[in-house]
């Protein structure tokens, strides 16, 4: 459920003291700063960020000063509401756990494991049908980008110059608005100049997204992975090696080749060399380790469609992490992710910045996102 919500759900007789009352006015006080807030940078096909759970807008252009305010007025309430939780100790407090060289830090607690209280506070959300969907449907405008190149107008296409899946992909995004239908080549060779960048910014504002409803639980924070875990590990076992061991070889090849470019791309003679735009791209489209990570940590067959169902975009339980339907709903998504992410910080690190941020305008090593967001906004 959307903190908005929870709020919501409060009535004025379950407030137990007029502290209490008095935290739930300042926590709405903030909510209405961020539904202004996501009303003016919801502005479809600009590039800017939009809110998610449909009414938030914690990323972007939102002050996060403000938004720590939010937060300290949820872990007070929370404090009140439910004593043992001792949530009051973090008001006030912030700690740096993952989105380095970002400005937007809001976590108040740091952890390596990822428990079933982190998982239940933020299943919700990345188990309804439109927040699935949203990552579906940003993931295909994305590969559109970089596959599809139109010289005619999509109106008069036909399937010998797109390849079925890439026209079953263009005629969905068009019918759904993410594309508009008489310039949708236009638009796609605007969004090619920095696809490499809006990858990394995306999945960004994904982990920004779960840190904040994870602090407004009162819960900690997901450490990213600093480096690979062993293709053995007690901690972060590869789920199809627990099912089928003799499937070790091939994993532990896939394994090798993903940490020869982790070290490769991580190397300071590396990122000096680079933009950070093709960065992202050589992780992604040369040696696409990102899928490769995927693939890597994705459950057997078998189980996966035990939990999935046949209906990845609404089963609750589904985390199919290859699929764009359901891949953020795996535990495991949060880890990687937080991997890969860490590699902007190391090329911000080389290059002689300390942040990155959509406006640098009186900040000195600042770097400015030249990819920002793509297509239809959540």
């Amino acid at each position: 459920m959307c903190l908005i919500d929870k709020l919501a759900g409060f009535k004025s007789a379950q407030l137990s003291t007029m502290a209490t009352a008095m935290t739930l006015i300042v926590s709405f006080s903030v909510i209405s700063f961020h539904r202004a807030a996501a009303e003016d940078a919801a502005i479809n096909g600009t590039g800017q960020p939009g809110p998610y759970c449909g009414r938030f807008n914690v990323l972007g252009k939102v002050n996060v000063e403000s938004a720590n305010k939010f937060l300290d007025a949820m872990l007070t309430l929370n404090s009140m509401i439910y004593p043992e939780s001792h949530t009051e100790r973090w008001v006030g407090k912030t700690v740096p756990c993952n989105i380095l060289g970002d400005e937007f830090q809001v976590c108040r607690a740091c952890q390596e494991e990822i428990t079933q209280e982190q998982m239940d506070a933020i299943r919700p959300m990345l188990t309804s049908s439109s927040h699935r969907i949203w990552h579906d449907r940003w993931h295909r405008m994305w590969r559109l980008s970089n596959e599809v190149t139109l010289d005619k107008p999509f109106d008069v296409l036909t399937k010998d110059q797109v390849d079925n899946d890439n026209l079953e992909s263009l005629t969905l995004l068009i019918k759904e608005g993410w594309l508009p239908e008489h310039n949708a080549s236009q638009f796609l060779t605007t969004t090619q100049a920095f696809r490499g960048e809006s990858f990394f910014y995306m999945h960004r504002q994904m982990i920004k997204m779960v840190n904040f409803e994870l602090t407004a639980n009162g819960l900690p924070c997901i450490q990213p992975w600093r480096d690979l875990p062993p293709i053995v590990d007690k901690n972060w076992p590869i789920p199809r090696l627990v099912h089928n061991p003799k499937l070790l070889s091939q994993a532990n090849q896939l394994h090798d080749e993903i940490e020869s470019v982790l070290r490769r791309v991580s190397e300071e003679s590396y990122l000096r060399t680079v933009s950070l735009d093709v960065l992202a791209r050589d992780i992604t489209f040369k040696d696409n380790i990102h899928a490769d990570l995927h693939t890597l940590y994705a459950d057997d067959k078998a189980t996966t469609q035990a939990k999935c169902q046949n209906d990845e975009a609404t089963s609750r339980t589904c985390d199919d992490l290859t699929s764009d339907l359901s891949s953020q709903v795996n535990k495991h998504f949060w880890k990687l992710h937080g991997l890969i992410d860490n590699l902007i910080g190391k090329w911000l690190k080389a290059n002689d910045y300390d942040i990155v941020s959509e406006n640098c305008e009186g900040k000195t090593r600042c770097y400015k996102w030249k990819g920002t967001y793509l297509g239809k906004l959540p």
